[in-house]
């Protein structure tokens, strides 16, 4: 029977004043006890918060049935969010995806720290967190300029990253997969056991006009850069969320690892402009 235990968390901080009308925020670790993430603690951060799937699950961890998946952990005097993917799980059907609100704007830029522990297995790979708008499509929901868009991203084998993005000119049912380059234009790798920062930049479209802009850094550097998106057809239709989406797959056991495995993330910041990436 198909069932994932796959457990993310919203992100606990020690910046206790963030307000669901902030425009700019900063969330770590550094205040929180280590050990289980407490639920007082995640939602007396992420205000606002609401899970998008896998309720009757999210409540089974809470009661013991199935392992809790959201950890405080410490290295080098730094506390950090470790998440539990359990083995041969995949989809995001046990509370693996929030989506945090934000104040609607047409321009955001969204960073984080990730790391996949020393012996990550990517296989066919799985989602990370990103920006997205209105319903915040996804799942083979195609956009039609008016309901929603996405912009999560993306782990691929051998810890390959892409955007993968949610817009009405998406040329797949199933996204668009934008790959991150480095400077020799090959596609990027993470490395397992170190910490690699994400920044992504959206600039939402003006109505009418295919000039949406997205963009990526890795470690400080650019990886991708498009000017010529069409995201929308209505000016109501913002950036309002942080879809905090992490899951292995995909849509059936390929994706899935035959062990226990662990993200690590740190330092999400949310701002109107850019900060060093």
């Amino acid at each position: 029977m198909k069932r994932l235990f796959l457990y993310i968390l919203l992100i606990a901080t020690s910046c206790s004043e963030q307000k669901v009308n902030d425009t700019n925020f900063n969330i770590d670790f550094s205040q929180l006890d280590t050990g289980k993430l407490t639920d007082k603690a995640t939602k007396d951060i992420w205000l606002g918060a609401s899970l998008v799937c896998g309720k009757k699950d999210f409540v089974f961890y809470k009661l013991g049935i199935t392992p809790h998946p959201h950890f405080i952990k410490e290295e080098d005097g730094n506390r950090f969010l470790q998440v539990m993917i359990p083995a041969r799980c995949y989809d995001p059907i046990v509370g693996a995806q929030w989506k945090i609100p934000l104040v609607p704007q047409d321009e955001y830029y969204f960073s984080y720290r990730v790391k996949f522990e020393k012996d990550f297995d990517f296989i066919k790979g799985g989602k990370l967190p990103g920006l997205a708008g209105g319903k915040a499509n996804c799942g083979g929901d195609v956009p039609d300029g008016y309901d929603g868009w996405s912009a999560r991203m993306m782990f691929w084998d051998e810890g390959k990253l892409s955007f993968y993005l949610y817009y009405p000119d998406q040329s797949s049912k199933w996204g668009e997969r934008l790959f991150l380059k480095n400077s020799d234009k090959d596609t990027l790798q993470v490395a397992r056991g170190k910490w690699h920062t994400i920044t992504q930049h959206i600039k939402m479209n003006t109505p009418g006009k295919k000039d949406g802009i997205i963009e990526a850094w890795f470690d400080g550097q650019k990886a991708y850069s498009q000017d010529t998106l069409l995201f929308r057809r209505d000016i109501k239709l913002q950036i309002d969320q942080v879809f905090y989406s992490v899951f292995m797959g995909g849509d059936d056991l390929s994706w899935t690892s035959a062990k226990d495995q662990y993200i690590c993330f740190d330092d999400f910041r949310v701002s109107t402009q850019m900060t060093n990436p």
